[in-house]
């Protein structure tokens, strides 16, 4: 069975400098990947590469077998690939409900400019009411954004990934800026994701990438430097010298 996404030689360079260095990588059903490294490792640069932020420069992105490296970020996400941003980005003035609501619009085409039948709203309501009680803010559901915990508006964030239904999910720092006091609410968020998403997340927290991956990938200068589970992260002297050594001191 083909990876749900899958990454080949992938190299990406800026003029001379290379950021991303033949990095192959497999992401299949139920997976739980854990990014990591030292800032300027290439995390970000490796995310933006598989959801077709940037362009490559070598090397292919694959989702389901298919070949998708020269495609938009729109038709990756039809095809299910979906991330998430460091900085949330929402429309602050709207509701919870309004926020969700706008992104399973988009993602059954209801352009607003479409006469709006009444199966196409159920489609919508239904999508956002699966949603609320997914990420468990059903009594937040008409709070404005601006109301909201940041760790709340994270989740909201997170919210519109799961409006999509992704096949693999992107999360890039999720728990980035969340005061350590609502912390558990991005924890255990993500602890509730669906068992067959794939998803792949970038996070500097290292009680929260031990507590959810069951694989580590370490990138060092934009190269894959170590693979392996959470335990064979944690006793591989190199890593712990060169990133997890550097977070203890």
């Amino acid at each position: 069975m083909s990876a749900l996404l899958e990454t080949r030689s992938l190299s990406k360079s800026f003029g001379g400098l290379n950021v991303t260095n033949n990095v192959d990588l497999a992401i299949s059903s139920g997976d739980r990947v854990a990014l990591i490294g030292p800032n300027g490792a290439g995390k970000t640069t490796l995310v933006n590469l598989m959801s077709g932020a940037l362009p490559v420069s070598s090397g292919e992105v694959l989702i389901g077998g298919d070949t998708v490296t020269h495609m938009s970020q729109q038709d990756r996400a039809h095809r299910g690939l979906i991330r998430t941003f460091q900085i949330t980005r929402l429309f602050e003035s709207m509701t919870v409900a309004d926020i969700l609501c706008v992104a399973a619009v988009q993602k059954h085409k209801a352009g607003l400019k479409l006469r709006w039948g009444r199966a196409r709203t159920d489609l919508v309501e239904r999508d956002v009411e699966r949603v609320l009680r997914d990420i468990k803010m059903q009594d937040r559901r008409d709070s404005p954004v601006t109301l909201l915990a940041y760790g709340e508006q994270r989740l909201v964030e997170l919210g519109v990934a799961l409006v999509m239904q992704p096949r693999v999910l992107l999360l890039d720092e999720p728990a980035a800026g969340v005061p350590q006091s609502e912390s558990h609410i991005i924890m255990d968020a993500i602890e509730r994701l669906p068992s067959d998403l794939g998803v792949v997340f970038i996070e500097h927290d290292m009680d929260l990438v031990f507590r959810f991956a069951e694989r580590i990938v370490v990138l060092v200068n934009g190269g894959v430097f170590a693979t392996g589970t959470p335990d064979e992260i944690a006793a591989n002297d190199d890593v712990r010298a060169i990133y997890l050594g550097e977070a203890d001191e």
